[in-house]
């Protein structure tokens, strides 16, 4: 398959799954969380994000509509796209379980080497400072709640 086949059939797959990421955010039953000691609304972060996301999306569209066709080689590795599959699938599995922070670093964790990268320090540092990170931005900048862990219930 050509470069830009491949980028028109992911853009077309990203563009499809955002917009329909974005419809779920405007569904009336996240207002009901409003005055629960969060100071906006809930939807507005992942709208920020998904807008992005659909941004993005089209430019790969662009991309891949008016690139020159170049042939790409067959490097596709099912295992290891299956292992990325798992592991995310049961990280939204653990994240009510665990909590967003135990679970977001265990996969930031996984992911990383699972993606090829391989220098521990690296991976060690970004794989715990940045599901740290985030975690803080939500809870305590935009005060928006996160699942939270049973044996840390008072972060």
């Amino acid at each position: 398959m050509r470069r830009a086949g491949l980028d028109l059939i992911y853009a077309l797959a990203l563009l499809g799954a955002g917009g329909l990421l974005l419809w779920e955010t405007t569904d009336r039953r996240y207002a009901d969380t409003m005055g629960l000691g969060v100071a906006s609304d809930p939807a507005f972060y992942p709208q920020v994000l998904l807008g992005a996301w659909l941004g993005l999306s089209a430019i790969l569209l662009l991309r891949g509509l008016f690139s020159p066709r170049e042939a790409v080689p067959p490097a596709l590795r099912l295992g290891r796209l299956a292992a990325t599959v798992a592991v995310v699938s049961l990280y939204t599995a653990a994240i009510s379980w665990i909590g967003f922070l135990i679970a977001s670093t265990l996969l930031c964790l996984t992911l990383m080497p699972l993606l090829g990268l391989r220098r521990p320090l690296p991976v060690l540092a970004v794989g715990t400072l940045f599901p740290l990170a985030v975690w803080y931005t939500f809870v305590f900048v935009l005060q928006i709640p996160l699942p939270t862990s049973p044996w840390f219930r008072a972060l």
